[in-house]
């Protein structure tokens, strides 16, 4: 990162969150110095939330998005490391999703305690969430594939 370049940087129960103008990417630490990667538009609506989004998963990925009219470049990935200490509350206050897209990761790993049940929809307040099962998973299980294509149809009010 160049000195001259803007950046923002945010301390918050001790976290630091540091935000670049030329990368629009958000690079997280926590007091463990565990490392976060978040990439995409900052200022997206739509949060995924994935254990790794790299190679045939991000292809993938994008393929699914693509199938609702989304682009993977307008979103904001996340990718969930074990031991993460983020709970859905934080994830939201960085944020404020609309909708979030969790692959691989339950409800409890966020600290967030609801019952659900994979492709099912659920609304908390103001946002739209959906858990399922990892992307590798359903890249190549085709009952996976066809639950996710109509739940993800309904989420982003194509059906």
């Amino acid at each position: 990162m160049e000195n001259d370049e803007n950046v923002l940087s945010i301390l918050d129960n001790n976290l630091i969150y540091n935000i670049t103008e030329s990368e629009m990417a958000l690079s997280v630490k926590d007091s463990n110095a565990h490392e976060h990667s978040i990439i995409g538009d900052i200022s997206s609506k739509i949060l995924i939330v994935s254990i790794g989004i790299e190679g045939p998963d991000q292809q993938f990925l994008g393929k699914i998005l693509q199938s609702v009219k989304l682009d993977i470049e307008h979103v904001l990935l996340w990718t969930y490391r074990e031991n993460n200490k983020y709970t859905f509350k934080s994830i939201c206050t960085l944020y404020n999703p609309e909708v979030c897209l969790f692959f691989g990761i339950t409800a409890a790993d966020t600290r967030l305690f609801i019952e659900y049940k994979n492709y099912d929809i659920v609304s908390l307040i103001d946002r739209r969430l959906m858990f399922c099962d990892s992307l590798k998973s359903i890249a190549e299980d085709e009952k996976k594939k066809r639950l996710l294509w109509e739940a993800i149809q309904v989420l982003f009010n194509k059906k």
